[in-house]
């Protein structure tokens, strides 16, 4: 049996922007059009063209379904000098009613206008009218009969009156049958809709003044067919200001449903909404204020179930320049609130947003076609919400435009189909536009895994397509978010492979394939990394969202092994789009902010029962304020979480570059449909709980431990939050919302932010992150075993080549080393991310799980932080010591506790965001986890019930983080030391594995390699070169740069290691006996093949790392090589030759400038020069005794133990023989020296001592 958890009512909607379509040239001064759509979905339009002749004509065109111009016509007729279409009509024969203006050069005012088309856009009559006033007459609204018979309204100028209701039958012909005209007041009326009432009566409803201030709604009523007046009905229009927009509704009853704006004593102008009856009685009205400042209600209709749907803004400052668009839903009985929504800038753009049109479909969902402008310029924003008022898609159009856009029209074409119209100044030059949307509804449906926690999506599976079968002009197009499977897969062999290996009956290729990737091209090759170095990237843009649909094999695990089967020169992998998770298990020098003294994980506050609970803060603090690093560097944070509350107080400071003036400069939500900028949302947006009951958010309380403002006399501290008493910069954060509203998401949404923030042209993250996870469990499920997460696999390898600092929460699922589960992405290698654990109220690996003696968890609490697996450090993770910001819907100055390992993250991430910001030197990801490794305090217990060794263990890790000794290590005040960076450059020696005497050996890949040849895989079982890539080093790194390693006296902690990012090579294969291959894991993985050493003066050792070299003709590559001449060499997707780089932490000089790069041409063969130093020790002189084999140039220099330079000589050519030169010492302090003798061709060091 099958079980999933269900949650339809939160569906995702992929949305492609289908085509788009402009036309004519309208007056920018007269937005006068209309529209409307036919069964068949064409669409009709009617407005204004400027003619050739510079003249303007009602212009009326007809586009079909995709958007191709059927027919447009241009409406010209003697004595007409200008002429406008200001409504549209459609009969049951396809005929084109178009209502308007047509103005006289000669009377100097408009006469109403109507024109008859068929449907082939041939004109069949046209009729104009001159009202009795022989002013302005322009025709406002227009209905059809079933007998073609017309009636049109229009404000039109009276005799003695100012305008009137003019209303005019005409018959099929076009000729007048009567015409009728109303007056109240002998003031102004302005007539704006016209209905059949029922089959005897039209009614004719709009603006009626009664005064010269005062306005009324009024209706009108003709008895058909002579055109008899009354009854008629009027009613005070609630304050109503006419001079303002206002929107009138009816519904299948007759009565009237109003919105517009009116004045207010304190608020400025409100919202006002009413339903009126028939006979304009009032049912129910409702005054609505948005937030003090003016608000405007612009447009009104009603859904299938009678409920008000309303647009319009709200005002967000006194100015009137910042609004935001508001969507209202009312209860159509009583007026009742059922909910509203803004979309506009939380952060002071100064950009103003409003809603011009809104309409439902079938199923109750609410579109909203608005517009934002900023400055001159303006785009159009299309937003959708379902029924119950929660987001489901928004779309942005501006064209090429550089000017004004704003939406006039929005229609419902069909199930998932909207048309949104409207005029656009494209080129500077103003145009009609029409864009139409096509959504395709996913919904969020997850299959349970043993912890009965959704696992992955049920009916989707994650495919990644050889790159040679996708249709690269649809990845391209960045408008098209999903399609057909025959529509991206370009390969019809693998279309039906797939249908016969699923049981499809040859119905896969409508099955539907969505994007992953947003914003990521076919085109896109390299990005550039951190350190401003371009790497080639992977094809991910060949990964989609499969879809699945009818079929013999159905379950996603089923279905993922089934394709994941299929020949690599198809499918590079496919497996079960994994859910996602944040391990929160529940959620419940000193510093001036208020709470600091409840924050007993940063430092050893005054409560004695935390003790050892902390990470040793204010140390790293003293070090990073009495420094002056910080002047010039910035560290950025990429968070990929629940999102950020970035209003919160503790996130802003004076001079905060972010959104708000906070230290969050970007705040985006992925969707799997859009990247949404959360600027626009609501506070209750901004950050999602991933656990119900609670709403209040998980991301911003991971943002304050991080990046709360430190001395800002507000709530808490963060570690890498600056310091505003001496105006430091902190670590600023760019926020990434991966959650659904359901509290659950899946790793597409992790790997587009993922990708997102790689792309960044500039802005990018330092340090990612990633408080999300995804659980796989190890054992089957469906009868198989669950593939690995090979899409977040490739992210995370793409970030580390990009020397992106990546840190990852453990979990809180206890021991996993029983393959029951496995998480991700802590558990991948070791050397790409960070990964940590949680510590308790002791300090040490937090169980709450275990008996009472030796509990360490908090009250209330009943988890355990998951271990083994290469966990690296352990940090804070229970909630009586860790307090932070917190998400409130209502205020900016909340604070609450947090745990489990999502607590502890943030606290890893932030010491590391120190490092990087105190650090002289560039800082890789090995460099920032050897640190934190080797800083990390020892958690060493002999407690019987729970014994912890000396040194690593798979409970701590290398211990619990300490941010004071983190920031030691690379602080010029404690012994100059820092982080060396060595890289060769220049020819490398190699060395190829010989196997039973051939040159080839038999070799199997661990994961399936990316992008090989013509797309095809390194078939398990084949033969290669084994080829070991290498360089002897024996570095005098004394002499040359004054460098002296650290010893850390364990040696479990050597002072070099290894940077192996974009190097080009793989780790050593391991040979398997049972199979009798070598295995190769795939991934950049440099290794030190002989250990170094550091003996006086010199660092020797050797670095090495593989490549893999095949003979292109066993790949199907059809190169007709001669192997091994012409060989393919794996990995090939790195540019240039392989990088051999290595770091070593050390002490070095103050003007010490890094990298060394050494050139493996220049490799010093320098043989031993037998050299005797006596006396040694020596008071005041020493002799140096040596002989030479051949001529040679001489230079000794004397270094003392801090490398710094303190004697030299250079020597005369000096030909074979025995030398002894004395050496003066007077100028010399007691201590240890380092004396070296240095030519071309021999070298020695040796220790001195003076007396």
């Amino acid at each position: 049996m099958l079980f999933v958890f269900t949650y339809n009512a939160l569906a995702q909607s992929p949305v492609n922007k289908v085509w788009h379509t402009s036309f004519g040239e309208p007056l920018a001064s007269f937005d006068w059009t209309a529209s409307a759509v036919d069964a068949a979905g064409n669409v009709y339009t009617t407005g204004n063209t400027r003619l050739s002749n510079d003249k303007i004509a009602a212009y009326t065109t007809k586009h079909d379904s995709l958007g191709n111009l059927v027919w447009d016509q241009e409406f010209e007729a003697t004595g007409i000098d200008a002429s406008y279409g200001v409504a549209i009509q459609l009969d049951g024969s396809g005929n084109v009613y178009i209502a308007g203006a047509a103005y006289s050069a000669s009377s100097l005012h408009f006469d109403f206008l109507v024109i008859k088309y068929e449907n082939d856009g041939d004109q069949v009559w046209y009729a104009t009218r001159n009202g009795t006033g022989n002013g302005d007459d322009n025709a406002s609204a227009l209905i059809v009969d079933g007998a073609q018979n017309v009636y049109v309204t229009d404000p039109s100028k009276g005799v003695g009156t100012q305008m009137d209701f003019m209303t005019l039958k005409l018959f099929a012909n076009g000729t007048a049958h009567w015409a009728k005209r109303y007056d109240y007041a002998q003031l102004d009326e302005a007539p704006v809709a016209i209905r059949f009432l029922n089959t005897t009566t039209i009614e004719v409803s709009g603006g009626s003044a009664s005064s010269d201030t005062t306005w009324d709604i009024a209706a009108v009523r003709y008895k058909l067919p002579t055109g008899l007046s009354g009854p008629n009905y009027r009613r005070e229009a609630f304050d109503i200001d006419f001079e303002r927009p206002l929107g009138l509704a009816r519904d299948e009853q007759g009565d009237f449903y109003v919105c517009g704006s009116a004045p207010s004593d304190s608020t400025g102008y409100d919202m006002v909404f009413a339903r009126l009856d028939t006979a304009l009685n009032v049912v129910w009205d409702l005054t609505f204020d948005g937030g003090g400042f003016d608000d405007a209600a612009l447009n009104i209709s009603l859904d299938d179930n009678g409920d008000v749907l309303a647009t319009g803004y709200v005002g967000l400052d006194s100015s009137g320049q910042q609004t935001a668009l508001a969507t209202l839903k009312l209860a159509g009985d009583d007026g009742s609130l059922l909910w509203q929504k803004n979309y506009g800038s939380l952060a002071a753009t100064g950009r103003r947003f409003a809603g011009r049109r809104v309409v439902s479909d079938e199923a109750g969902n609410v579109i909203v076609a608005g517009e934002v402008t900023e400055g001159s310029l303006s785009h159009f924003l299309t937003l959708k919400y379902d029924s119950q008022g929660r987001y489901e898609w928004e779309r942005s159009y501006a064209g090429n435009s550089s000017g004004l856009n704003r939406p006039t029209a929005v229609l419902v074409t069909g199930e998932g189909e909207t048309l949104v119209g409207g005029l656009s100044a494209e080129g500077g030059t103003p145009t009609y536009v029409w864009i139409k949307y096509e959504e395709f509804k996913r919904d969020e449906e997850y299959v349970p895994g043993p912890d009965s926690l959704p696992a992955y999506a049920l009916n989707e599976v994650i495919v990644r397509f050889s790159p040679h079968v996708v249709n690269t002009a649809f990845v391209d197009n960045l408008s098209l978010n999903w399609g057909r499977v025959e529509q991206i897969i370009t390969d019809t062999a693998l279309i039906a492979l797939m249908d016969s290996t699923l049981g499809a009956g040859g119905l896969l290729g409508r099955w539907k394939l969505i994007r992953i990737f947003h914003k990521l091209k076919s085109t896109t090759t390299h990005l550039t990394g951190r350190t401003g170095e371009s790497v080639q990237i992977p094809r991910v843009w060949s990964a989609f969202i499969l879809n699945i649909g009818e079929a013999e094999v159905k379950h996603p695990v089923s279905v993922s092994m089934a394709l994941d089967s299929l020949p690599y020169r198809y499918i590079r992998y496919a497996h079960p789009n994994y859910v996602l998770r944040f391990p929160t298990a529940s959620l419940l020098s000193g510093a001036n902010d208020p709470l600091y003294d409840d924050q007993h994980s940063l430092w050893d506050t005054p409560n004695t029962a935390f003790d050892d609970a902390h990470i040793n803060i204010e140390p790293a603090w003293d070090i990073v304020d009495n420094a002056e690093s910080w002047s010039s560097r910035e560290v950025k944070i990429a968070q990929f979480d629940t999102g950020v509350q970035f209003t919160h107080e503790d996130l802003g400071c004076e001079g905060c570059p972010g959104l708000s003036g906070s230290v969050v400069t970007r705040a985006l939500w992925f969707n799997n449909d859009t990247i949404i900028d959360l600027a626009n949302y609501p506070v209750e947006e901004l950050d999602v709980s991933p656990l119900a009951p609670d709403t209040s958010g998980h991301g911003t309380r991971a943002a304050g431990i991080m990046a709360a403002v430190r001395n800002n006399e507000k709530g808490i501290a963060g570690i890498a939050g600056g310091n505003a008493e001496e105006g430091q910069a902190g670590a600023l954060l760019n926020s990434y919302r991966i959650i659904a509203e359901s509290g659950y998401s899946t790793i597409t949404y992790l790997t587009d932010a993922i990708l997102y923030e790689l792309m960044l042209p500039q802005g990018g993250g330092d340090i990612f992150c990633i408080e999300a996870q995804l659980v796989v469990p190890g054992e089957s499920t469906g009868g198989a075993s669950l593939p690995q997460a090979k899409l977040l696999r490739e992210q995370i390898e793409m970030a580390y080549d990009l020397e992106v600092i990546q840190t990852t929460a453990r979990g809180n699922n206890g021991n996993v080393n029983d393959n029951t589960e496995i998480i991700y992405p802590a558990m991948y290698k070791d050397n790409w991310l960070i990964s940590v654990g949680a510590s308790g109220v002791n300090g040490e690996h937090l169980d709450a799980t275990a008996p009472p003696e030796i509990n360490n968890g908090s009250l209330g609490e009943s988890f355990r932080t998951s271990y083994g697996a290469d966990v690296d450090i352990i940090a804070p993770g229970t909630s009586n010591i860790i307090y932070s910001t917190v998400r409130n819907d209502s205020s900016n100055t909340s604070y609450t506790f947090f745990n489990g390992t999502s607590a502890a993250l943030p606290h890893m991430t932030g010491t590391s965001a120190l490092l990087l910001y105190h650090s002289r030197d560039e800082l890789s990801q090995e460099d920032v986890e050897h640190l934190l490794e080797y800083s990390a305090f020892d958690i060493e217990n002999n407690n019987p019930l729970i014994n912890y060794p000396s040194g690593y263990d798979i409970y701590n890790g290398w211990g619990r983080l300490d941010a004071g000794r983190a920031l030691e290590m690379i602080d010029p005040e404690h012994d100059n030391l820092r982080v060396v960076h060595f890289e060769f450059e220049g020819d490398y020696d190699h060395e190829d594995m010989v196997c039973s005497g051939q040159p080839e050996c038999p070799f199997m890949l661990t994961n399936g390699f990316r992008d090989l040849c013509t797309e095809e895989a390194i078939d398990n079982g084949s033969s290669a070169i084994l080829r070991k890539v290498y360089v002897p080093f024996n570095i005098p790194i004394a002499s040359e740069y004054g460098i002296e390693p650290v010893d850390l006296d364990d040696p479990d902690k050597p002072a070099w290691w290894v940077r192996s990012s974009n190097a080009g090579l793989w780790n050593k294969p391991v040979y398997d006996s049972q199979t009798g291959q070598y295995i190769v894991t795939p991934g950049n993985q440099l290794f030190f093949d002989q250990e170094p050493e550091y003996e006086n003066g010199y660092l020797t050792g050797k670095i090495a790392g593989y490549q893999i070299l095949v003979d292109p003709n066993d790949l199907g590559c059809a190169l007709d090589t001669i192997f091994p001449e012409e060989i393919l060499t794996f990995p090939t997707h790195f540019t240039g030759p392989p990088k051999l780089k290595f770091s070593l932490l050390a002490s070095a000089p103050s003007d010490f400038v890094g990298p060394v790069v050494i050139s493996s041409q220049r490799e010093p063969k320098k043989k031993q020069l037998p050299v005797i130093a006596y006396p040694n020790p020596a008071k005041h002189e020493v002799q140096i005794k040596y002989e030479l084999e051949q001529s040679a140039q001489v230079s000794l220099a004397i270094f003392n133990t801090g490398g710094q330079f303190v004697h030299g000589i250079d020597y005369a050519i000096q030909p074979p023989g025995q030398y002894a030169q004395t050496i003066g010492l007077n100028d010399l302090a007691p201590g240890m020296y380092f004396c070296t003798f240095v030519s071309d061709r021999f070298y020695h060091t040796i220790k001195l001592i003076k007396l």
